[in-house]
């Protein structure tokens, strides 16, 4: 994955020989306390120069409409505060566009740096002493002090957000709207120093709210709330089914074991709460123990209705108080007919299951409704490294293929990597990059086309070549060495099998139309049959981010009729960050109304499959759908708690698992009518399905808004479901009420023409 969809590799808050830290969270409305030593909002009218105490060191700086902007062409911007601050601080200030630059941050105390790195993709946390004690190493005076990968993901908005720098003593906090990412110990503090606002070249950004404070322990975010530690040794618990997958009216078969500490009975509570933190039921056991023996039990779990679950343990002695033992596991209900389906080549619906366990993640994939798999990264049949290892040497993977088709997954296969034996041995290619653009002969990368297509002709028609192709990271070749290898498999895969359909760009990301217009002009479409690009949900205000896929991807098909006429698109990975479900699993990341937290989530990722369809894309592929069971990932997973996983450590679903599946049910096969936008920002995508008309609806508004209540003509028959596809009846009355939040919610009607449905949500009558 690149710079555009979200990276399920990020790692997490880390700090240079001291301590990192990535907890707590407030609003920003709410850090109002410590003596005010200065504030400056520029609301100077029109367009002027910053006054003192302001200078312009380097680059350029002016005051546009209550904002301070500083831009750069070939140097590294420098707006200096020049005042002295003394003493224990906190400074904060509001910056704007700073994805749009290399880096961009502030000076405090003339020491640390403190930038967003979009190099790195890193908040970055440097010492610079200007001014060096006698005694101080060299290495000293300029060190990192910390960093923290993949700042975007922890935001509403990258483009708006506030940046926040504490001097406390020897201690060095960084925070990113609010919530602190890196605490660190510091000796070489200096007592006293001056602000200065800094970027790199290229640098287009905008400043306000700037705020120095003394620094007062009120500044300090909450604690967050501490993950309940089980009291019950080695305490362990599984589910009868490894994917925690159940059909409605079907019970969960649960089983605890623990290691006894004394000779006591035991009455254990394992209670359901749902997404929404609402009580779902509770089950209770009794049992004896043996001091030194390991003890079980199992229960039977039946859920209210379908969703997601997770099961919490209380431990109540004979005598004594009762002891939560924390969240456990989680179970999900879904209805069986997804797992009925066969492998339509039709499906908008496609993902990455892994191909370590096929025989535990393709059923997996086949119950949430997951109709393609592609071979990229979680699945590498296909790849040139794979099926050709040594020249002459060719190795299939006939049964694997085999058992993902007989669970209804249709394969678009990869072309991708060349092995070493064929990687080209050009002067002055770096060993790490010579698998990565054209091979040493193309006729090598021509054979293994055609013999690759040639075996696979019956089970395996869709050919994706290569990934990514505008990212170093895959591919170090130009746009147009790209299209000459596209040109090459081309030609050998229509040769094996005219029938073949062959996907070019790779999955370019939508960032980098720059890259698309030279493969363009270098004949890309000729040797195409669909083009497929990336791009995930990135967590931007939902309006700004729709505004902005929606101009991308209407520019890329201007581009396309510019050189030579429009061909189908595929999304061919697509993501967005997550928590777990489970309260031990996202300690430091809890936050109910932060971007990455697991409700959030789930309603992401039905807006984006909704807003892609309704953009005329074909296809869209979630990244990723893999069981974290061996170390590494487990590992990965634990110090990463934000990360773009659907399934939790135990096999299970996260919610974001669940609202997939809930999507495909509804909306995978029917064809997108029209979007409508009411008062209040509420957005209404229609659906025309087999037999039913499907409407998806939310609220396009701030997080802490209210829903709005919404009343339209009821024609047919209505119901309405959630993301967890919990359906509800519409009473029949002859003016429907709903009340519509940010959340997506489906109402599906049957009995009545496409025509009339988006008449009535035409006539709707919104009032706030």
């Amino acid at each position: 994955m690149s710079d555009n969809t979200p990276n399920a590799h990020a790692l997490p808050a880390v700090v240079l020989g001291v301590v990192a830290a990535a907890v707590g969270w407030v609003s920003l409305g709410s850090v109002s306390a410590g003596e005010l030593l200065y504030e400056d909002h520029f609301n100077a009218a029109g367009t002027t120069a910053p006054a003192p105490p302001w200078k312009v060191l380097e680059g350029a700086a002016t005051i546009e409409n209550g904002r301070l902007h500083i831009v750069s062409d070939h140097a590294n911007p420098r707006v200096l505060l020049d005042r002295v601050f003394e003493g224990d601080i906190s400074v904060a200030m509001r910056l704007m566009q700073a994805p749009r630059c290399h880096w961009s941050g502030m000076v405090v105390k003339d020491a640390y740096w403190l930038s967003v790195n979009q190099q790195y993709s890193s908040l970055m946390l440097d010492r610079r002493i200007q001014h060096v004690p006698s005694g101080v190493a060299a290495e000293d005076v300029g060190k990192q002090l910390g960093r923290a990968p993949s700042w975007q993901k922890y935001l509403w908005d990258p483009d708006s957000f506030v940046l926040r720098l504490d001097c406390v003593g020897q201690t060095v906090r960084a925070y990113l709207d609010g919530k602190l990412f890196l605490d660190v110990q510091d000796e070489l503090m200096p007592e006293s120093g001056k602000l200065m606002l800094v970027g790199g070249w290229g640098t287009d950004v905008y400043v306000d709210g700037v705020t120095v404070r003394r620094f007062s322990d009120d500044l300090l975010p909450p604690k967050p709330v501490p993950v309940v530690s089980p009291t019950l040794a080695n305490l362990k618990t599984t589910l009868d089914r490894q994917d925690a997958i159940y059909f409605d009216g079907e019970s969960a078969q649960l089983t605890t074991e623990w290691l006894a500490q004394e000779a006591t009975p035991l009455r254990l509570r394992f209670n359901l709460t749902d997404v929404y933190g609402q009580p779902a039921g509770s089950v209770e056991a009794r049992t004896t123990q043996e001091t030194g023996r390991t003890e079980n039990v199992t229960v039977a779990l039946s859920a209210p209705r379908r969703g997601l679950f997770k099961v919490a343990l209380t431990a109540i002695p004979a005598a004594g108080p009762e002891t939560p033992q924390g969240d456990l596991i989680s179970f999900s209900v879904l209805p069986k007919r997804l797992s009925e389906q066969t492998a339509d080549e039709a499906s908008y619906f496609g993902g990455h299951p892994h191909w370590e366990l096929p025989e535990f993640h393709y059923p997996l994939a086949r119950k949430l409704g997951m109709r393609w798999a592609r071979d990229h990264d979680a699945i590498q049949y296909t790849w040139w490294t794979n099926v050709q290892p040594e020249r002459g040497k060719w190795r299939w993977y006939d049964d694997d293929i085999a058992l993902l088709r007989s669970n209804g997954l249709n394969l678009l296969g990869e072309f991708m990597w060349a092995p070493e034996w064929a990687a080209t041995t050009a002067p002055g290619v770096a060993a790490h990059a010579r698998s990565r653009q054209l091979p040493q002969n193309m006729d090598d990368f021509r054979r293994y086309v055609f013999e690759t297509v040639s075996h696979y002709r019956d089970s395996l028609k869709y050919w994706e070549v290569w990934n990514e192709p505008h990212y170093s990271g895959f591919w170090v070749g130009t746009p147009e060495q790209y299209v000459e290898l596209l040109s090459v498999a081309y030609e050998a895969a229509k040769q094996a099998n005219p029938d073949c359909v062959i996907v070019g760009g790779g999955g370019f990301a939508l960032s980098s139309l720059d890259w698309v217009d030279k493969a363009l002009r270098a004949g890309m479409l000729k040797y195409c049959d669909v083009v497929s690009f990336h791009y995930g949900y990135a967590g931007q205000p939902f309006e700004k981010q729709v505004e902005w896929f929606t101009q991308h991807l209407s520019t890329l098909r201007a581009m396309m009729r510019d050189s030579g006429g429009e061909k189908p698109l595929w999304n061919t990975e697509a993501a967005v960050y997550s928590t777990s479900f489970l309260d031990q699993n996202r300690a430091g990341y809890a936050e109910n109304d932060a971007v990455y937290n697991y409700r959030e989530a789930a309603d992401a990722v039905v807006r984006m499959y909704v807003v892609n369809l309704a953009a005329g894309v074909r296809k869209m592929f979630y990244y990723d759908a893999l069981w974290p069971r061996r170390k590494g990932f487990v590992e990965s997973f634990l110090s990463d708690p934000v990360n773009t996983r659907m399934l939790e450590l135990h096999g299970g679903l996260k919610p974001l698992g669940v609202a997939y599946a809930t999507a495909a049910d509804l909306l995978d096969g029917a064809t997108f009518v029209e979007a409508i936008a009411q008062a209040a920002g509420i957005r209404v995508y229609v659906f025309q399905g087999a037999g039913r008309c499907v409407a998806v609806c939310w609220r396009n508004s701030d997080r802490d808004a209210t829903e709005v209540p919404l009343r339209l003509p009821a024609v047919g028959d209505w119901e309405r479901s959630d993301v967890m596809n919990v359906r509800t009846p519409v009473a029949a009355s002859p003016t429907l009420r709903r009340m519509i939040g940010r959340a997506p919610t489906f109402y599906i009607a049957q009995g009545v023409t496409v025509d009339q449905f988006s008449t009535a949500w035409h006539r709707a009558d919104v009032r706030e």
